[in-house]
């Protein structure tokens, strides 16, 4: 084989770091690393966001998760109180509707289920209907059923309680969603259980349903 020949034949793969090397010498490699580093992290974030929400692992208490049981950091400790405006459906008794605001702590001594809703949540249009359905029984056991709507248009509030025939007590929270941040309610629906002794034991941040309900309930009335 000839000198020429085996010249050609040397230059049919160019070195693997040439490409690199390039880059370098034209002062372009930082702005590739910067610019894949940035493709990195969004790619990343991405996958965080359609990743499904998994409720937080028990805590020091060693209570088991269930499907929507969250490992709140209120667990243990007392109900924050508050006071707030009530809202009256077309259905609710008149003592119901003769209030103006709903308390906390006029419900002492009583085991108490808060639910926070809002009238644009799907997740809270699916779970009010039974709510409805079981607050007989729960008003037959001593258990108050309480719900607490966000802020929104006091009308939307009211058509959402009327369209559900909801007749257990609902007021509306502050302004700037006080009542939702004392008790770490960070999506809708949520539902807070409060022994008779007035501590969280337990908050729920599924759509409840009869399996939810019962699984709590043994924790409220224990």
């Amino acid at each position: 084989m000839s000198q020429p020949e085996k010249a050609t034949t040397g230059q049919a793969a160019p070195p693997s770091g040439s490409f690199l090397a390039r880059l370098r010498r034209r002062g372009a490699l930082p702005i590739v690393l910067l610019v894949g580093g940035n493709l990195a992290l969004l790619v990343l974030l991405i996958i965080q966001l359609l990743t499904p929400f998994s409720p937080a692992q028990p805590g020091t208490s060693g209570r088991p998760v269930s499907d929507g049981d969250f490992a709140s950091p209120l667990l243990g400790r007392s109900a924050p109180d508050f006071t707030l405006s009530l809202l009256a459906s077309h259905d609710a008794s008149a003592a119901d509707a003769s209030q103006s605001m709903l308390r906390l702590s006029d419900y002492k001594g009583k085991p108490i289920i808060l639910n926070f809703w809002s009238s644009w949540c799907t997740p809270c249009n699916q779970e009010a209907a039974f709510l409805q359905r079981s607050w007989p029984m729960l008003n037959a056991r001593g258990i108050a059923l309480l719900g607490i709507d966000g802020p929104e248009k006091r009308d939307s509030a009211l058509a959402f309680l009327r369209r559900y025939h909801i007749t257990y007590p609902n007021a509306q929270d502050t302004f700037s969603s006080s009542t939702t941040i004392d008790y770490n309610v960070a999506g809708l629906p949520a539902t807070i259980f409060i022994d008779r002794h007035g501590t969280v034991v337990a908050h729920w941040i599924a759509p409840l349903d009869a399996h939810g309900l019962q699984s709590e309930m043994a924790r409220l009335t224990r």
